[in-house]
Order: C-alpha cells, then structure tokens, then sequence
C-alpha cells in the first residue's frame, strides 16, 4: 500500500510494502542529490507484534546498486514458487530503457537471488509502481513505453506460472489522459486504489487544472471467464463427441457443472475468478482425462479452451466367414484390415486355411474397412465404426457368394494340332484333360527340339527355361485353375443359378486358315466334352435344363501375333517355340449367370 513521502531530517521515506505473513515492512529511503534529482534505496524492518517496527536492515548491494536508484519495492507471494518475491523499480545498467521493473526471488531464510530484468514487461520509457496482486496472481503497475491514453497508464500482466503474459491496459476510467500510477486491488478484486493527478484532483494552477496527484477509488465490476472444453480420441487425435464432462471446484470438491453433447466434442461452463478447478472427461470404452487450472490472474473478461485426450480401452474385431448360398462356414479365406483414419497404419492380412474366424485389436473411434476374399468367390467388404461401440468385442459375419467370373482370364493350352492331328472334323471324342495328360509328358521333347542348335550356352538355358515357365505356368497352371473353375461352377448350379459360359478356340498359323478354324472348333469341343464327363455327367441336367449353356466363338489363327512362325519348315519356332506354343489354346472369354447380376 502506498504511503505519501515524508521528510525525517534530510532523507524521504516511502513505498512501504509487507511480506505475505506480515513479518517483514519494505520500504524506500531516498535523498537528494543536488537541487531535484533523487537517489533511493531499499530497506527491510522487521514487523512487531505491536505492529511497530524494528531493526531497519538496508538491502545488499546488488538490490541497491550504489549507482542507482532503487525504489518503489513491493511484495508478491507466488503460489507457483511458494516464496515471496520483492518486485522493484530501478534505472540500473541491463534494462531495456530508463525506469525498469526487477525483481528478486526471497527464500525462506530471507536471502535475494541476484535482480533480474522483468524485460517481458519492460519498455523502452518507464515502468513503475509494480503491484503483485496474490489472489489472482497478477502484476499491476504503470508504464509510459505502450500506446495508451497519455501519460503513465495503468497495465496488468498475469503470472503463468511464473512467465508473464502481455500486458494489458486497464483502459478508462482506470486511465486517463493524465498520469495514473500507483495502482492497488483489495483481496477480492472489488476495489481498487490509485493515484493520479487528472481532472479533479487537488490543483494550484487553476490555469491548467493540474498539479497534485490525488488518491481515487474505483468499484471494480465482476469479469465474465467462459470455460470451453473439447474432448479427443488420444491414439488418433479425432474429435471425440458425446463425452460426460465433470467441473469440479478444486477448493470444495464439489461437482459444481456437467455436461454431455451428444454428437459434439465440445462442453461449455462460466467460471468466477480467482479459483482453482478440475475438469474430468469420462465415456464408455475409454480412460478418462483430467486436467487442472485456475483462474488467477485474470483481469478481464476471457474465454478459456481445455483440450482433454481420452484413452480407448480395449477392443477387439471378431470376424467369421461363410457361404453365401448355403451359409456354411466358409475355410481358406483370405480377410484384410485397413484403417481409414489413419492411412500411416500397414494393412493387417491373415488367412484361415483351417477355420473361418479371424481376430483383430482395433482402436476406438477409428473406421476400418474389413475384405474378405477367396478363390472362386466374390470379394466382400464392409466399413466398421467403433467410436460409439459400448462392448469390448466387436463381432462382422461375412457372406461371400461363388463368383464365377473371379477365375478369369481361364485358359488351357493344347498340343500343336491336338485333338486328333490331321483330320478335317470339327468334332472329337477326346477330353480335355487327354490331351493334356499327353501334353505335358512331351515338355522335355519341346525343350530339346527347340534348344538342340543353340551354341550359346547362355542362351540356351535362357530358352529351356522360358519352355519350362510356359509348362509349369500356364499349361499346368491352366489346368489347375480350370478344375476349381468347374467344382465352383457344380455348385453354383446346385444352388439353382443359371451360367452362360463362352469359349473361344484358337490355333497357330502353322497350318491354312480353314484347316486352323477348324481345329480351334475341335478344341473348344474337347473342352465341352470334359464339361459334360465332369463328375461322371453331374453337369448334364444342367445343361439339358438351360440352366448351364455353352458358346463356341473359334478364330483359328486370325489373331495370332505376326511374330508367330508359320513357316512349316521351320517347325522349331512354328511348333516348339513359346510364343507359337500359346496360341494352341482355348479361352473362357466371357460368363454371363444371374449370380453375376444380382452382386453387381
């Protein structure tokens, strides 16, 4: 609190100032040095009982710099530090102008940390009159340095746990265009005390109207502190909606707001100043958050945000697969994961040769996209949402149906002039699978036949081994593939569906272009027969029904590639060579059936 200059024989005594405990007066003695300049240092005394005072102790020498002044200390009690600090006014060397704000840190056997500069405050003009005001842990104090009203101006900084935020002017009828200094605030932030010499104070000019500085009174109105709180998924930093949040007056322990937005991450409460709180954030299926602050040190109306991040809790995707058409568990499928929140995530993929059930952890509030897939069936996705999923297991049926068309491109490979060689009939008696048992016995002969004059070894193992890789990945293959093709195709049929296959046969050019067609047409008739002998004739109502149907569509060699040989004396390149080797062949070009339809 201020007290005005007195005179005690030649020295000036003011800015008397107490510990938060009352034991300890600081205050300034100064004197004249010359006809108006001022020096000043500070003293401490000791505060008895009586409430008189004893001991007056100069403080050392690096608080009063003997080549400056030192002035106007004031004592501020730091709930961050749980020490006193004595704020002052000095123009000592280090500052960043003429009057600076220091201070010094008092422990608790009441010895000084060396000054130091408050520079986040301090101008380049002067600062003065430092008021630390403990129950909202603010500093107060006049400054010439900002763009104010005129003259010294009122300001307040809040101390954030020790670092001090931008000042704030107090504005009018705090300030004036005169000077206002000295500024004190009750315990409860409802009065204030300050002294200025504006229009209506004591003056001898009655010219100017001003002189004298007087002490005015101001009732200081109740500020508005609005609290916002949003809520977060902590793992994927998402908006977390429909939180409980709890408000809690940290001094009572009392619950004294809560709410609960439902589709919305955001809770809203007033505060009143100068009081510390809890806020807790509490959902179903995730730890909750809590954070604590206080409202000290606020001096205007203010909008505080909370940002708390909730945990998910544990869980896990349960997925089973089955048939579609008979909805028995479905084994051998391949069932992929994919986080759509966060694409940084790799793909889970797990199969289950054995089983139908796969397992998955997943985190709350994140969306997934879960694939089923399986040879000869058709893929099936569905999304999965978990932010609002109140269990710790999630459980996904998946139905995937036979889907013929998955086995496409279905090719098989023939022997060069196979079935029946040399013979005019588009008919035959012979299977598929004959000729082909007999096709790959010969993969050896083809190989020697095709390699015998190549003189470079290189080569040569270059062109067995692309004869190999033709036999075992696409004659062979080929067959494999057209197996499963034809057990799928049973039991779509036996499901009641209808299929509407088309085959196309082709040839190389080895031979004339009638000769060629007619061969294609041979071949896709050896595939028929194989179609018909399935199963010792299981396709055959099938077909008599029409519910199975089949389409010849032969080209002999009209597309064949112009690099295909078809020079009949050089049977190495137009018979035993690859690129002539995969023109002998059928193709299952297109399959129509209300399967297909209805899944598309």
């Amino acid at each position: 609190m201020l007290i005005a200059y007195w005179i005690m024989g030649e020295l000036l005594d003011a800015h008397l100032s107490f510990n938060h405990n009352k034991t300890k007066a600081y205050y300034t003695t100064c004197d004249y040095k010359g006809t108006a300049e001022i020096r000043c240092d500070i003293y401490c005394a000791d505060v008895l009982p009586d409430g008189r005072f004893a001991n007056p102790v100069k403080l050392p020498d690096f608080i009063n710099d003997p080549n400056y002044t030192n002035t106007q200390p004031n004592i501020g009690y730091s709930i961050f530090l749980k020490k006193d600090i004595l704020y002052f006014v000095s123009d000592r060397e280090g500052g960043k102008g003429k009057f600076d704000i220091w201070y010094s840190i008092i422990d608790n056997n009441g010895n000084y940390t060396k000054p130091m500069n408050l520079s986040v405050i301090n101008t380049g003009e002067n600062e003065i009159t430092p008021f630390y005001h403990t129950n909202t842990n603010t500093l107060y104090f006049s400054s010439t340095g900002y763009l104010g009203m005129g003259g010294y101006d009122i300001y307040a900084s809040p101390d954030q746990k020790g670092e001090f935020g931008t000042p704030m002017h107090q504005g009018y009828p705090l300030n004036s265009s005169y000077d206002d200094i000295y500024f004190w605030l009750n315990e409860y932030g409802s009065k204030a005390y300050f002294s200025s010499n504006r229009e209506g104070a004591l003056y001898l000019d009655p010219t100017t109207e001003a002189c004298c500085y007087d002490i005015f009174k101001a009732d200081i109105e109740a500020i508005q502190i609005d609290l916002q709180v949003l809520t977060y998924n902590k793992k994927t930093g998402a908006d977390l909606p429909s939180v409980e949040v709890l408000l809690i007056d940290t001094g009572t322990d009392d619950v004294i707001g809560k709410a609960l937005n439902f589709g919305s991450n955001e809770s809203n409460f007033r505060l009143v100043n100068g009081k510390e709180y809890m806020v807790i954030a509490n959902k179903l299926g995730y730890e909750p958050d809590t954070t604590k602050f206080n409202t000290r040190g606020i001096t205007r109306n203010e909008k505080i945000t909370k940002k708390l991040f909730l945990t998910p809790s544990e869980l896990k995707l349960d997925v089973f697969t089955y048939d579609r058409i008979t909805t028995d568990d479905l084994n051998g499928v391949e069932v992929t994961l994919e986080d759509l929140t966060d694409n940084t995530v790799k793909k889970i993929v797990l199969t289950n040769e054995l089983a139908n059930d796969f397992h998955f952890d997943l985190i709350r509030g994140n969306r997934y996209k879960v694939t089923a897939i399986k040879r000869g069936y058709e893929s099936v996705s569905e999304s999965i949402e978990t932010a609002n999923v109140s269990g710790k297991t999630l459980r996904k049926n998946l139905y995937l149906a036979d889907m013929l068309n998955a086995y496409l491109p279905l090719v098989v490979y023939f022997d060069n002039d196979r079935p029946d060689p040399r013979t005019v009939s588009r008919l035959t008696k012979q299977k598929y699978s004959d000729t082909y048992n007999r096709y790959m016995l010969k993969k050896d002969e083809f190989v020697n036949k095709y390699t015998h004059d190549i003189s470079d070894e290189y080569a040569k193992e270059e062109a067995k081994n692309n004869i190999y890789d033709f036999f075992d990945n696409n004659v062979k293959a080929g067959k494999e593939k057209f197996d499963l093709f034809m057990e799928t195709l049973l039991s779509v049929l036996n499901a009641g569906h209808t299929v509407d296959i088309k085959f196309k046969g082709y040839a190389s050019p080895r031979a004339d272009y009638d000769y060629n067609l007619i061969l294609a047409n041979r071949r896709v008739k050896s595939l028929d027969n194989e179609i018909k002998a399935y199963k010792n004739g299981a396709l055959l109502k099938f077909i008599k029904s029409g519910n199975l149907k089949i389409t010849d569509i032969s080209y002999g060699e009209s597309l064949a590639p112009e690099n295909v040989s078809s020079d009949l004396n050089d049977e190495k390149d137009s018979v035993y060579s690859v690129p002539a080797s995969k023109e002998r062949r059928v193709e299952v070009i297109k399959i129509n059936s209300d399967l297909t339809s209805e899944n598309n």
